[in-house]
């Protein structure tokens, strides 16, 4: 995502923030493009922010909660705010129900079974102080999320790896796809 956007990635900053930001999100020029942040604005409904940003707190993915999230906080704002990804219906029973297209399981499913992978994203203001923000648990902060919406990703073979399948085949030896993406879609016999 970062490559496609040109947004870079600072670990451990020295300048512009304090010590206490992890890491720097810049947003690229594509991103920060006038021209296509007035036009990603218009087609999201939402103003796109191409601000930096400083990243203060990570909860790291854990494959048992199906999820990561990122404590964020613009320079120029007093807040922070979360910023959460992960299975889509995970990141679902975390957001307040009203913020959720009543059509997400379709959506979901017509991806899902088109064999792309799919996270769900969402956000929320935190309106709490450093030291909350630095000794509260996941659990504190990781509920009652306002959704954004389903980050569609197609994970294309690399070109080697379709001779190498060929080649597993052709000596007879059965070849298992595992994408932890669907549970409908995790197997492929190939």
């Amino acid at each position: 995502m970062f490559e496609a956007t040109s947004a870079t990635l600072e670990e451990n900053p020295s300048d512009k923030f304090d010590n206490l930001v992890l890491a720097i999100i810049k947003p690229g020029a594509k991103a920060a493009s006038p021209e296509i942040a007035k036009d990603v604005s218009e087609d999201l409904g939402f103003q796109l922010d191409t601000r930096e940003v400083g990243i203060i707190r990570r909860f790291e993915f854990s494959s048992k909660l199906q999820r990561m999230s990122v404590v964020v906080k613009h320079i120029e704002e007093a807040g922070f705010r979360i910023h959460i990804k992960g299975s889509p219906e995970k990141i679902r029973e975390l957001c307040k129900p009203e913020t959720v297209p009543s059509n997400f399981h379709k959506i979901l499913d017509k991806y899902s079974e088109s064999g792309y992978r799919v996270l769900a994203v969402a956000t929320k203001p935190l309106n709490v102080s450093y030291k909350k923000i630095s000794t509260a648990t996941r659990d504190d902060f990781e509920k009652g999320f306002t959704f954004i919406g389903l980050l569609v990703m197609e994970n294309r073979l690399k070109p080697i790896t379709t001779s190498i399948i060929d080649t597993l085949q052709d000596a007879h030896i059965k070849t298992i796809m595992v994408t932890g993406n669907n549970i409908g879609f995790d197997f492929f016999s190939l």
